[in-house]
Order: C-alpha cells, then sequence, then structure tokens
C-alpha cells in the first residue's frame, strides 16, 4: 500500500508550473539532449512514507529506451517487500520552450549535457501528500551514476525536504 502510494507521489499528474528564467525560457529539450539517460539501471530508492514519515529504501530497476512520441520512457521495476513487484512508466520528453512533459507539466530551472554528463533542474507547483506545494525534481548522470531527487516545499514553509532519491548505477 504504502509502495503505490509512493507511485501516485512520483508521478503527479496535472502539474502546472510558472515561469523561470529567461534563457530557459528560450530552450527546448530534444530527445538528443536525452539520449546519455538511454540504458539499464539498477539500485535502491529512498523515500519518505506519507503515514509515518519514516525513511524506507526498496530495490529498484529502471530500464530508459526512446519514447514513442519523442523524449525517452522511463519504466520501473520496484519488487515490494510483500512478494509483489510493481512496475509503471513515464515519458519525459521536452514540451516547449522552457518546459519539459514528465507525467506533467514542468519548468526547466538548469539544463546542462555534456556527451558522457546531464543534469536537469525541474520546478512545478502541485501536491504532495494532499497539501499544496513548490515540486523540485533533479536529475544527474555523470558516467555510469544516475541520481532522481524530488524535494518538496509545502506552501507557508521555508524549508523543504526531501521525498524520494534514486541512486541508480548504468547496467548495460
Amino acid at each position: 500500500m504504502v509502495l503505490r502510494a509512493l507511485f501516485v507521489l512520483l508521478f503527479p499528474i496535472g502539474l502546472w508550473a510558472q515561469g523561470t528564467g529567461a534563457t530557459t525560457r528560450a530552450r527546448v529539450l530534444t530527445t538528443g539532449e536525452l539520449e546519455v539517460l538511454r540504458g539499464t539501471w539498477i539500485g535502491e530508492v529512498r523515500y519518505l512514507e506519507f503515514d509515518n514519515l519514516r525513511r524506507s529504501q526498496l530495490p529498484v530497476a529502471l530500464v530508459i529506451t526512446y519514447a514513442p512520441r519523442g523524449g525517452m520512457r522511463w519504466s520501473f521495476i520496484i519488487p515490494e517487500r510483500n512478494g509483489n513487484r510493481l512496475e509503471d512508466m513515464s515519458d519525459l520528453r521536452g514540451r516547449g520552450p522552457g518546459e519539459v512533459s514528465f507525467d506533467g507539466v514542468w519548468r526547466i530551472e538548469a539544463l546542462s549535457t555534456t556527451p558522457d554528463s546531464f543534469q536537469l533542474v525541474l520546478r512545478a507547483y502541485g501536491r504532495d501528500n494532499r497539501r499544496r506545494a513548490l515540486l523540485r525534481e533533479r536529475i544527474v548522470v555523470t558516467g555510469d551514476s544516475l541520481i532522481h531527487q524530488r524535494l518538496v516545499r509545502y506552501a507557508g514553509s521555508a524549508a523543504a525536504f526531501e521525498r524520494f532519491r534514486y541512486a541508480l548505477e548504468r547496467r548495460d
């Protein structure tokens, strides 16, 4: 149950974002820039549970391939503690100047790419645990390592906290 709630958190639908700086507004993220993400990744996800605010971690496999409509498809496989296996997928692709689609609309705050590294920082306003929040996601690839992290700052709060963090290594 907790893991299913985690996936609702991981892939919020219907998020909207407000503008960022002029340099990212003029940029359209391309599938070519996302190429460094393609592959099979193995590691773990650490996350903050909704009901008891306890930190948990689970093993995870992530396969990133080309998406049918452009961008990259993220296919997650997470074995649950009860022996079941949870599978989910999401497409990451450029949507327009300064925006990406990743199960909702996100604004690009920062983007840096080289042939063997990648950093993308996204921002959106949405909900976390049924509370209005500023959501910030960071996707970083360095060599054979991928980190995908979400930070949450509730409306009216000065501090952000980490909701989840994937730490993965390339396996192909």
